[in-house]
């Protein structure tokens, strides 16, 4: 059994084409699997996003056998998506049946301040953030790090075909990487709509406005059921 080595780690955290598990879930396996050793580990000089990765592991997998001892570059900056992925890991284990997430704000001042310190690469402290304050954060980076990500022919389109593949197929890596990464929460959240009361079609609903935004508020208007269901779609398989 090989011991848990540097580059097994940053193949861990560098972007990978979308997954439907998370990262504590792909070192479980490669445990399983005797790929990995859970001799505990020491990775010294490690970077700042290599430190968030094994802090991210360890929170929803104890075991994790990996500690990283940053380097004295504190000017790294780490890749969002390490640090979304970890927000909405953290809805995940802790709002996923809590009612109306992704639905019900207190304050956009946290949710604001933190999408602001994700998209500057510097590391937020999320442990002890609320799901609510999260999955805000989450609408709010999406509107406005990543501004209509649906056109209007998007829209129409979606709704014409009942399919996302062709839309998803034109954006970037990086859009693809964080729709996915929001549809696999949304599928997730859905399947306890029971006790959360945020079915698909609710949640598409609360994350259309920020996936299309046009400068003529009676544009959006007209398109705002298209936009809800071509929302419902996309979430559904990205």
């Amino acid at each position: 059994m090989a011991p848990f080595c540097r580059e097994s780690l940053i193949s861990l955290i560098r972007p990978q084409p979308p997954q439907k598990i998370s990262l504590a879930q792909t070192v479980e396996m490669l445990v399983q699997s005797n790929e990995i050793s859970m001799e505990p580990v020491i990775l010294e000089d490690a970077t700042v996003g290599e430190v968030l990765a094994t802090r991210i592991m360890r929170s929803s997998f104890p075991e994790f056998p990996v500690t990283a001892v940053a380097s004295n570059d504190s000017t790294e900056r780490i890749d969002p998506m390490v640090q979304l992925t970890h927000a909405a890991d953290l809805i995940t284990q802790h709002g996923i049946s809590v009612e109306g997430i992704f639905r019900l704000t207190k304050s956009l001042e946290r949710p604001e301040e933190l999408a602001s310190i994700i998209a500057a690469g510097t590391r937020a402290d999320m442990e002890h953030d609320s799901p609510y304050d999260l999955a805000s954060m989450l609408k709010i980076y999406t509107r406005k790090y990543y501004p209509n990500i649906l056109s209007e022919s998007d829209i129409t389109s979606i709704n014409e075909t009942g399919d996302a593949a062709t839309f998803l197929s034109t954006l970037t890596a990086e859009r693809r990487r964080f729709l996915a990464l929001l549809g696999a929460l949304c599928r997730t959240i859905d399947s306890h709509q029971e006790t959360n009361k945020m079915s698909m079609s609710n949640l598409a609903r609360v994350l259309a406005p920020n996936l299309f935004q046009h400068p003529d508020p009676m544009v959006e208007m007209r398109l705002i059921l298209p936009t809800i269901e071509a929302a419902r779609i996309i979430m559904n398989v990205a």
